[in-house]
């Protein structure tokens, strides 16, 4: 019966697999004893090494390298075999370890901290250990599928307005004389800001390590960068002081890692920090206009907004610079 001529081709198989197993086990042996003979007759009482297998072995279509307190023989077949620190020779299986999106869950709707998001040790590219949460693992459609962590605590400070050493009055597209110095430095900082948030994050990475991005919280999950247009607006003085087009627009970026963050319960670190986005307020009566950026403010449940310019068209002054702390 066909049944049964497969249940004969079967057992033939395996039993060709045992005797290739077993011919390639003696083959190790044999190349384990030769290695140690010759250790003995030079009068070295050291253990057999990779090295050693490997002169043994050069001829035999397989390699010798070492493993964890053992070692690793692989033939051309990709058949392995470990021998321990005993002589032990046996088929060697290499560990399996589970993997990130298998591990890396979130659950909002769980009792315990750890089971709502994970720690995570982050080693960064200075060998210095992160501790971090997931904030969104394979499944999250805020960033198709990749698993980002966000670091549990704030890394250092930045700063943000006349003093801010990475704004360039360079970069500002002003052509009116209305505005003075502080105040040009001011936009051109606030203007700057997500890149100025994202690239102190980008600090942090360790290129060769397990990430290959890193970026500010607050910015866009899918596209961190800043993608965003400039302001304009239809009163007169926009137009008479040259201030249409001048500063960045009103962004919602933030939306999506602070719904997150309040989500798994993510959002008090016991510090401000700022979130990767900016506000433009106009007053009711058109006379003043703020710049922001948006910052998370310790032990409140909403978002807060610090002035990186307060500007007074009119008179063309500015505010004094903002700090907050700076989370990834």
């Amino acid at each position: 019966m066909i049944t049964g001529e497969n249940g004969i081709l079967q057992k033939a198989t395996e039993a060709k697999e045992q005797t290739g197993i077993g011919q390639e086990k003696e083959i190790v042996a044999l190349a384990y004893n030769s290695a140690l003979a010759k250790k003995i007759n030079n009068g070295d009482s050291t253990a057999v090494t990779a090295g050693d297998l490997n002169a043994e072995l050069v001829d035999q279509g397989a390699s010798a390298e070492d493993g964890d307190n053992q070692i690793i023989v692989t033939f051309e077949n990709e058949h392995k075999y470990s021998i321990d620190s005993k002589s032990n020779i046996e088929q060697y299986t290499p560990p399996t370890f589970p993997l990130a999106e298998d591990i890396l869950i979130t659950n909002s709707s769980a009792s315990v901290d750890s089971e709502k998001s994970p720690y995570v040790n982050y080693i960064d590219k200075n060998g210095n250990t992160i501790l971090c949460r997931v904030l969104y693992d394979s499944t999250s459609t805020s960033t198709d599928g990749r698993i980002e962590i966000i670091s549990a605590n704030s890394l250092t400070s930045l700063f943000f307005g006349y003093d801010d050493e990475k704004a360039s009055i360079s970069e500002l597209a002003y052509t009116g004389s209305k505005l003075d110095e502080n105040s040009k430095k001011a936009i051109a900082s606030y203007n700057r800001a997500i890149t100025t948030l994202n690239e102190k994050a980008e600090e942090y990475l360790d290129v060769n390590g397990i990430a290959d991005r890193a970026r500010c919280v607050g910015s866009s999950p899918k596209n961190p960068t800043d993608i965003f247009g400039m302001y304009s607006n239809s009163v007169s003085y926009y137009s008479s002081y040259k201030l249409n087009n001048l500063y960045k627009n009103t962004d919602n970026s933030y939306v999506a890692d602070f719904g997150q963050m309040n989500a798994l319960d993510l959002r008090e670190i016991g510090e401000n920090y700022w979130l990767a986005s900016r506000y433009v307020y106009v007053s009711s009566d058109n006379r003043n206009d703020y710049l922001r950026i948006r910052y998370v403010y310790k032990g409140m449940s909403s978002i807060s907004v610090a002035n990186v310019i307060h500007l007074w068209p009119r008179s063309g002054t500015g505010d004094p610079i903002n700090t907050a702390e700076i989370r990834l």
